[in-house]
């Protein structure tokens, strides 16, 4: 089953000047980044904020657009490009936890993200965005207790570049969308809700085989927000030279806070 999201109104293109100025946010916007989401989602009806809860609700998955300034995002954009460009490791692992599913792509760790990131930290660490994602999920959405899984970034750019078939080690993710490819050429995001992972015997593929798999295309300028550890999900693999560039965040549930979590995976993936 397919289903494409439909993007709010195109922005207006920034000029290529404006957006190497903004790769360097100012001290305003790095303050007004509550201020900034508390402005965008005060545009939004209460009918509309229903409709995304209710769809996280039941689906696990919910597609959100136009919550930063368009000049906000112009600087999320440039920093996403910058940080992958300089600091990206390119990686070309399989990951046994998951069945020797593979991981084919270019990260950012989140040491980096936090060292010479600006705004990406800033909203990360941002009360008011927190807040907007518990009430999505209906329960509390917490920053994750272990540092090196809060942030990251991927870039696939060759065919065959995938983040392939796994679960997150904690309860939410949050994949902000910088730059997504046609569905006809690959790279968008396949989802298997309601799966437990064991990583002792993971199972994937039998996982693949019992449930029915979602595929979903967003749109660049958005975020897709979901229920990562207990969804089965993956990057569908490139079909053909082009790039898709996301920036990643995970969130912890008040259970994940109590419970001891191994993060090796985590490690191979996006260590230096």
């Amino acid at each position: 089953m397919f289903r494409p999201f439909r993007p709010y109104p195109r922005r207006r293109k920034f000029d290529q000047r404006l957006r190497n100025k903004m790769d360097i946010a100012t001290k305003d916007e790095l303050s007004n980044v509550d201020q900034a989401i508390k402005s965008c989602l005060a545009k939004f009806s209460a009918k509309k904020k229903a409709e995304w809860k209710k769809r996280f609700a039941e689906e696990g998955v919910v597609n959100v657009s136009a919550i930063l300034p368009e000049e906000m995002w112009a600087v999320l954009d440039a920093e996403a490009k910058r940080l992958a460009e300089n600091d990206g490791v390119a990686r070309d692992i399989t990951i046994g936890e998951t069945d020797n599913t593979p991981r084919k792509m270019i990260t950012v760790g989140n040491s980096a993200c936090r060292e010479k990131g600006q705004i990406i930290p800033r909203i990360y660490d941002s009360e008011v965005f927190r807040e907007f994602l518990s009430d999505i999920a209906g329960e509390n959405v917490n920053q994750c207790p272990i540092v090196d899984e809060q942030i990251a970034i991927s870039l696939l750019t060759e065919p065959g570049n995938t983040h392939g078939w796994h679960w997150d080690d904690f309860s939410f993710g949050l994949v902000w969308i910088i730059e997504s490819p046609d569905p006809n050429d690959g790279g968008f995001t396949q989802c298997i809700p309601n799966t437990v992972w064991n990583k002792k015997t993971p199972n994937v593929l039998k996982t693949i085989v019992e449930n029915p798999i979602r595929s979903y295309s967003f749109p660049v300028g958005s975020f897709y927000f979901f229920r990562s550890g207990t969804t089965l999900h993956r990057v569908h693999p490139l079909i053909k030279k082009t790039r898709r560039l996301i920036v990643n965040m995970d969130w912890a549930s008040d259970a994940d806070l109590s419970r001891e979590v191994d993060i090796s995976t985590t490690s191979e993936i996006y260590g230096s």
